[in-house]
């Protein structure tokens, strides 16, 4: 059930976009402790967006998940998500935001149900 969504203002081809996610997916699952069978990964490209008021490269995510997002694990996420970004995309990680949010199971719904 974890989900991160990412966004970033540069150009990027579909096989890296791929890359990407699948590697951020393998990143998630290990450092939050949930099964790679649950993680989602969205990847939007070319947004337009600004940064500290210009619009050189950046970069933002959202990391969503239920339960899992101790202070140490986000710690680990922002580590390893900005040192991702800055390897393959070229955006800075000081050009990168990212946000966690820790769901109630309740208001998390697959397959029809909820997970609580």
């Amino acid at each position: 059930m974890p989900l991160a969504k990412v966004a970033v203002s540069a150009a990027v081809d579909e096989t890296k976009k791929k890359d990407v996610l699948k590697r951020l997916s393998l990143s998630i699952a290990e450092k939050i402790g949930k099964p790679e069978k649950y993680v989602q990964t969205i990847f939007e490209a070319n947004v337009p967006m600004t940064f500290a008021g210009t619009f050189e490269p950046a970069a933002s995510l959202e990391i969503k998940s239920i339960g899992g997002l101790s202070p140490s694990v986000c710690k680990g996420l922002s580590e390893a998500c900005c040192g991702l970004l800055q390897k393959e995309l070229g955006i800075p990680e000081e050009r990168i935001y990212i946000v966690f949010s820790d769901i109630e199971a309740s208001s998390w719904g697959w397959n029809g149900t909820t997970f609580g």
